[in-house]
């Protein structure tokens, strides 16, 4: 087989394993076949729907790396997907960024700007990177904690029992937690700790 039509048996194959629920797409009228319509894939990835189809069907030149990556967002493969759809194209896969957890100080300004009310920032992991002097009484004063200590599902674990603080935030909190852990958190080790207090829960 060629690059071209291996590219194409994987973006058929890819795309009859998503539901439009998947991505974030209404569900519409009863399907003739599982999976996403092209029209649907091509949507998604910002690209003209004859351009997408003509790749399905091994026709067409070879999409630029650019293209490959909108791909990869709008069906969402695993790393392994990922780099075979990059290689079968004739591409090597792009170096995975994560985002930048560094908070400018802009945003910094704002979060003081804002007292006399409490206010802080979070990243996807529950990570507390910021807070204003009057959200110390609420998450305690984080400035004298390590990094890897400053996060607020953690914290809300480590309260005593009967601690008035319990509510239904702590349950929110953890289901929240775990369905970030389960789409890939950015915070480095946010998986140890969601699977530590999975198995104490």
């Amino acid at each position: 087989m060629t690059e071209a039509t291996d590219l194409a048996a994987f973006l058929r194959a890819r795309r009859g394993e998503l539901r439009p629920r998947d991505v974030g797409l209404p569900e519409t009228a009863r399907r003739r076949t599982p999976g996403l319509r092209r029209q649907e894939v091509a949507l998604l990835a910002g690209i003209p729907v004859e351009y997408y189809v003509r790749m399905e069907q091994a026709r067409g030149p070879r999409p630029s790396a650019q293209v490959l990556g909108a791909l990869a967002r709008a069906l969402m493969p695993t790393g392994d997907e990922r780099d075979y759809l990059y290689r079968t194209a004739g591409h090597r896969t792009p170096e995975t960024v994560g985002p930048n957890r560094v908070v400018s100080s802009a945003v910094r300004t704002v979060l003081d700007s804002m007292v006399p009310l409490p206010a802080y920032i979070v990243d996807a992991g529950y990570e507390v990177l910021a807070w204003n002097r009057c959200a110390v009484p609420f998450i305690g004063d984080l400035a004298t904690l390590p990094g890897a200590e400053r996060n607020m599902v953690r914290w809300i674990f480590r309260q005593a029992a009967d601690d008035p603080r319990w509510d239904d935030a702590e349950t929110l909190s953890f289901a929240r937690a775990v369905t970030v852990v389960s789409s890939g958190p950015p915070a480095g080790g946010g998986c140890r700790r969601a699977r530590r207090r999975r198995g104490r829960a």
